[in-house]
């Protein structure tokens, strides 16, 4: 074995992990395919491709100096793992893996590379070849959110701008200034998924075709950090669970079972974590089918999904369903996996469309191993699209070991027949008849096609839905007139007071209750200010209860304000991320001004305001995680939030020894103190 090699082969097998899949040429010339992993002098491979060191089927156990060579491979899965792990401005890296695009023929993958060296360095001679030329760039990026930073960072910029009308006048100037060709239904839903909680939600009931699937929910996990123009990774996982009631067709097992198996990895790699409840046992039937694609249309319509890389797995009775799904629809899924699965008949079709995960424990007692052994014995060899994890003493289910194989091995897999090695969002292809009819038209909410011969009624119910045109609803009612407002003023605290109402509504009804300056709404937006979690809801019943001006309304304020600082001291981690301290110092402003609106003068809120906004939140120690790239500026929303704060302050007539605390608590950030000094400007 030569110098070069050993080298190679020291570097790969350093880890207790081993390689990827991968192929391992000896002195004779003969190469072998699958996961390799270094013990003593030997290098073991596991032909099925499992990183499972308990596996034993399938071993092939060579001499390490009878190794001559040892490539990764796929090399696509290789490319996709190193990408994930570069940093944007990594040149070097990027240009050896396009040399090893290139020599492997991966044109789809070389012109990628090309392109993200060509961001960074313009003028890379190599990459440009590769590419086709600078013309060629040139055109490829205009417009191209994954080629332009700057572009990037504009319409990141533009998803936070709170008014639809002004989106759409920003979007407009993307288009003459970068060439950016995103309408109004990608931008919209970028800015509808932006706007909801991210996290684990243990249940979600199925809006899209909800008639024709009563009951139909799922579990979620969406990464906190979610960047809407990113499209991300999902996983769909069917539980597990016997039928429990045969006469009823229920089964036994619930979302809760697939989380408690999947959720710790999808946090780990930051994907969407999606988990279905079945209509009913067992899995596959077409009824559960249909669901199926509904919550799969729901997730691809609400959040920005890569297309390319849509995985599937089943364990024990959910195998059932992931089969039956997948046997209809290979070609969408980058991956299937099956666990502890019976039933493995048409696997030979599935494997060949799409990279197909198996595994049983020798020891299951539930479901019997031989056709599982006989079906991954009949794909051995085709290990680039096929991988069987076998465990031994292992029972049903599925084990740790084979849970972090799993993963392991779906991790870097994309769809077979992939458009090009970009990833392709969701949020890309225009939305459906049924997203639409049950989200609403996105172009709504930059006004085209909202009605113009609509009356006070007709406003209203628009309103009361909460899709994408409710806020030119809501606008169009502030200009009614009096007796209109009178009219229809009711039916406006009705959708703010009622919790089952979307988001959109209530929101958009808490602002007009604020232009109408009604009284009779003080109620439903002080019950927003005690009970909702929901900050931009919070924001908008802040901001409408200082125009009504009341000064009973004083005390529900305070209640926002301490919970404002309550919810921030218990943000997780060592860091904050911008978009908490965003949305913190936007509702904590709003509340510092309506207290300074509704206390008449009073001095006896300084030291509630000094506490909660400034000792807790801008003398919080903790830094903004912000991504500078992406136009996150953690000075924008601090200094937004002194003004807010000084104007109150003057509002309640504070002694100047508040405002020296305040310039202390953002000293150094010069933003801020312009803020600060332009406030005590305008008094």
């Amino acid at each position: 074995m030569s110098v070069r090699a050993l080298a190679v082969l020291c570097l790969l097998l350093a880890s207790p992990a081993g390689l990827a899949a991968d192929e391992v040429v000896v002195r004779s010339g003969k190469s072998y395919r699958g996961f390799a992993r270094r013990e003593g002098a030997e290098i073991l491979l596991n032909e099925y491709g499992s990183s499972a060191p308990e596996m034993t089927v399938g071993v092939r156990r060579l001499r390490a100096i009878d190794v001559r060579e040892t490539k990764p491979w796929p090399l696509e899965d290789h490319l996709q793992r190193e990408l994930e792990d570069l940093g944007a401005a990594d040149v070097p890296r990027r240009v050896d893996l396009m040399r090893a695009a290139q020599s492997g023929r991966l044109a789809d993958w070389a012109r990628r590379l090309a392109a993200e060296i060509l961001v960074v360095q313009p003028t890379h001679a190599e990459a440009l070849k590769a590419f086709g030329g600078a013309e060629k760039f040139a055109a490829a990026r205009r417009g191209n959110l994954a080629l332009d930073p700057m572009l990037a960072r504009e319409v990141r910029g533009l998803l936070r701008i709170e008014s639809g009308a002004d989106r759409r006048a920003d979007a407009e100037r993307l288009t003459r200034e970068y060439g950016y060709a995103g309408g109004a239904d990608a931008i919209e839903r970028m800015v509808r998924s932006q706007r909801v909680d991210r996290g684990l939600k243990d249940e979600v009931l199925l809006r899209l075709e909800a008639s024709d699937h009563v009951g139909g929910r799922y579990a979620l996990y969406i990464p906190p950090d979610l960047d809407p123009v990113e499209p991300l990774p999902v996983l769909f996982a069917l539980h597990g669970g016997g039928i429990m009631h045969a006469e009823k067709g229920e089964m036994r097992g619930s979302p809760k079972d697939a989380l408690a198996l999947y959720l710790d990895d999808a946090k780990r790699l930051g994907w969407i974590l999606v988990c279905p409840q079945a209509l009913e046992a067992p899995w596959g039937t077409s009824d559960n089918y249909a669901f199926l694609e509904a919550v799969y249309e729901e997730v691809t319509a609400l959040w920005n999904v890569d297309l390319e890389r849509v995985h599937l797995v089943g364990q024990g009775g959910g195998a059932d369903g992931a089969w039956y799904w997948a046997g209809r629809k290979a070609d969408r899924f980058a991956s299937v996996s099956i666990a502890a699965g019976g039933k493995p008949e048409g696997y030979a079709a599935v494997a060949g469309k799409t990279n197909l995960w198996l595994y049983h424990g020798d020891a299951d007692e539930v479901v019997p191993i031989e056709p599982v052994r006989k079906a991954a014995e009949s794909l051995l060899g085709r290990s680039d699209s096929f991988v069987y994890c076998e465990l031994p003493r292992e029972g049903h289910g599925l084990a740790p070991a084979a849970r972090r194989d799993l993963f392991r091995s779906i991790a870097p897999k994309r769809r077979r027949r992939a458009d090009s090695a970009w990833p392709r969002a969701s949020f890309a292809e225009p939305s459906g008849r049924a997203a639409l009819a049950a989200f609403g038209d996105p172009a709504a909410a930059w006004g085209i096609g909202f009605p113009d011969d609509l009356d006070g009624d007709g406003l209203l119910q628009r309103l009361t839905a909460g899709r994408s045109d409710a806020e030119h609803a809501a606008r169009r009612m502030a200009q009614l007139g009096t007796s209109e407002r009178a009219r229809l003023s009711a039916g406006v605290r009705a959708v703010v007071r009622a919790q089952e109402h979307p988001a959109p509504a209530r929101v958009w009804a808490a602002w007009l209750c604020g232009r109408w300056r009604d009284p009779a709404a003080i109620s439903e937006l002080g019950d927003v200010l005690r009970t909702s979690k929901d900050t931009r809801l919070l924001r908008h019943a802040a901001e409408a209860v200082g125009q009504i001006g009341l000064e009973d309304s004083t005390q529900d304020l305070r209640w926002a304000l301490a919970d404002v600082s309550t919810r921030y001291r218990s943000l997780p981690g060592q860091s904050v991320p911008f978009q908490e301290f965003e949305r913190t110092c936007k509702l904590g402003g709003a509340v510092a001004r309506a207290l300074g609106q509704c206390a008449k003068g009073s001095g006896e809120l300084f030291g509630e305001i000094e506490e909660n906004l400034v000792r807790h939140v801008l003398m919080d120690r903790r830094p903004i995680a912000a991504a500078i790239m992406n136009g996150e500026d953690a000075s924008v929303p601090r200094a937004a939030l002194v003004g807010d704060l000084a104007r109150a302050y003057r509002a309640l007539h504070a002694e100047s020894t508040l405002f020296d605390m305040l310039r202390a608590a953002v000293r150094g950030d010069k933003r801020a103190e312009q803020a600060l000094d332009a406030a005590l400007r305008a008094r």
